[in-house]
């Protein structure tokens, strides 16, 4: 006997996609998505051009060795003795145990993988609300903007971890368990890098839209407050997350120590941005590029930063689109994000990577809100049109014309990679390729300068080669200036420019300023590419003698340490045609 059904003879049964036809929909998702994270992945691959690299892998090396956490600092004669906030060290550690595993590559291939889990946990952190082939398109100008910035230095484990706390931020609410995450990830954070402190600022965007949510009670087309987590989960959370900062080998002074690196790239900018590529602001950038090269160029050769404002532009667009689609729905979260990492982006170019992470993730989410918004406007309009409750409007099958020109345009970038077009556009000079870049670093010239009888200490310039000198040669040789924000003052820095100065006019004065207390001077080791004039006038200034010259560096010697380890004068036409030379525009 058969059963009466249930339902109202008049209602219409909601015609749910087939298992096809979603078997097909995550194949077809799951493909863009790799072709997304393979390119990610290509892009990570450059050879290694970082300077600062070397003296974190010096630091970890001496950690590992048994000399302990830094206190104070070990490679400054200079500044020797100052306190050394060293919040890099487990980064430092990790990056020693990997390049003693598999050297310059391993770290390459490293570097590239954490880009790779950034977009994936940015990609999971949008939840499945959007379709994958739209996800793609939005995450395409986040990953040329994240990439821009990938290199090998504490910056690509705090990329990862903060793609970590948004994806906990941005779920909790699904999974309110996440919530226990943040205090783990900030102590992993602030012992690998000072900007633990944006881990800070996520979950604190969090609360704030957790307060305001439940203020406005889902009215101000903001979304209505939720439940879970609990308000005394967040309370604790954020009380371990906090102790979580101060559990680091400095305790309060490192947990405060990002106010510091605040102060220089904001308060101090006017001074570092100009010593410093990377504290540059992005309209710094574009104005002397356009200066230098024109409109024209900047539009054909500058494809990172084209696409990091475009993406700004488009991004910001996205909250204007959710505002004027009323009843849209506005996330106080995402704007807080979105308004937080922008500063960050405009005051220093540096920050750029981390900026079109967040972008990425608030632009995919509320791509997904406004498609959620239009969706339900089309079912309404055909459930008034067919005089049907809206749950009976059928369900229509999506065509695949999105999803396959998403995979070709992917598949297309990707080609790109492996040709000059996207070097040529970029403007980063970044192949793709393993091992060193070319030419770029001081080797021989730092091992010829460490040998056994030369001086203890060296004024190099310019000061990333420094990195190179102490990775041969540290501890126990001295540079008189590095690239370590948080060891170097600001006195030195100037120190190192009056020298500079006087030594392109050919000034003997600055030798007065580089003697020790013995009366010696220390090696000068010049960049042949970033300081040819100072090695014109070295060249003729009395006393001295050029000892060693390659592509990449020349090394110079007072004539009496030079006569005392029979050194004679060499040829400097090696440093006449300085590898590289088309990347010196670029900023780091």
């Amino acid at each position: 006997m058969n059963r009466a059904d249930p339902s109202p003879k008049n209602e219409v049964h909601i015609a749910t996609p087939s298992e096809a036809q979603l078997s097909n929909q995550r194949s077809w998702q799951m493909a863009v998505l790799g072709l997304l994270l393979f390119w990610t992945f290509l892009l990570g691959c450059t050879p290694m051009g970082s300077f600062d690299i070397w003296w974190h892998l010096k630091t970890g090396q001496l950690i590992l060795g048994g000399r302990g956490i830094p206190q104070v600092d070990w490679y400054l004669f200079t500044d020797w003795g100052r306190p050394w906030i060293d919040l890099h060290w487990g980064f430092q550690v990790l990056v020693a145990l990997l390049y003693s595993l598999g050297g310059v590559n391993l770290l390459i291939v490293t570097k590239a993988l954490c880009l790779v889990a950034s977009i994936a946990i940015g990609w999971s952190a949008t939840g499945s609300r959007c379709p994958g082939w739209v996800k793609a398109c939005c995450w395409i100008l986040p990953v040329i903007g994240v990439t821009d910035r990938g290199i090998v230095r504490p910056e690509m484990v705090s990329l990862l971890l903060l793609a970590v706390a948004l994806w906990v931020v941005l779920r909790a609410e699904q999974r309110p368990r996440s919530i226990w995450v943040m205090p783990a990830l900030m102590l992993i954070w602030v012992n690998c890098h000072a900007l633990f402190i944006l881990g800070l600022i996520v979950g604190a965007a969090y609360v704030v839209d957790r307060v305001v949510r439940g203020f406005a009670g889902g009215r101000f087309g903001l979304e209505a407050p939720v439940a879970v987590p609990r308000p005394a989960t967040l309370l604790m959370t954020g009380v371990l997350t906090l102790f979580a900062c101060l559990c680091n080998p400095y305790l309060e002074q490192g947990a405060l120590f990002p106010l510091e690196l605040y102060r220089k790239f904001t308060v101090e900018q006017g001074f570092y941005a100009i010593r410093v590529g990377e504290f540059h602001q992005p309209i710094d950038v574009i104005r002397d590029t356009i200066r230098e090269h024109g409109v024209r160029f900047f539009f054909t050769h500058r494809l990172f930063l084209l696409g990091e404002l475009i993406l700004f532009v488009v991004t910001a667009a996205s909250f204007l689109w959710l505002w004027l689609g009323r009843p849209g729905r506005l996330s106080v979260l995402r704007l807080i994000l979105f308004v937080a990492f922008s500063y960050l982006f405009w005051e220093a170019y540096r920050n750029r990577g981390l900026f079109s992470l967040v972008a990425g993730v608030v632009l995919c989410s509320n791509c997904a809100d406004w498609l959620m918004l239009r969706n339900d406007r089309r079912e309404a309009s055909r459930s008034a049109a067919s005089n049907q409750p809206v749950s009976a409007v059928p369900a229509t099958g999506r065509r695949p014309r999105g999803w396959l020109i998403t995979a070709c345009v992917l598949a297309g970038l990707i080609l790109m990679r492996f040709t000059d077009t996207w070097d040529r556009t970029s403007g980063a000079g970044q192949r793709f390729g393993f091992g060193k870049r070319a030419g770029w670093y001081a080797d021989e010239a730092a091992r010829f300068a460490g040998q056994r009888g030369f001086p203890k200490h060296a004024f190099i310039a310019n000061f990333g080669q420094a990195g190179v000198y102490i990775f041969h040669n540290g501890p126990e040789h001295r540079v008189f200036i590095d690239g370590r924000l948080e060891v170097v003052t600001r006195t030195t820095y100037e120190r190192s420019e009056q020298i500079l100065t006087e030594m392109e006019m050919g000034n003997p004065i600055w030798q007065e300023r580089l003697k020790d207390d013995q009366g010696q001077f220390p090696v000068v080791i010049l960049d042949s590419r970033f300081v040819r004039p100072q090695i014109r006038g070295m060249l003729i200034t009395p006393g001295w003698r050029l000892v060693f010259a390659d592509a990449a560096a020349a090394v110079f010697l007072d004539e009496r340490t030079a006569d005392r380890l029979r050194l004679r004068p060499v040829d400097p036409s090696p440093l006449t045609q300085p590898p590289g030379t088309r990347l010196l525009k670029t900023v780091d």
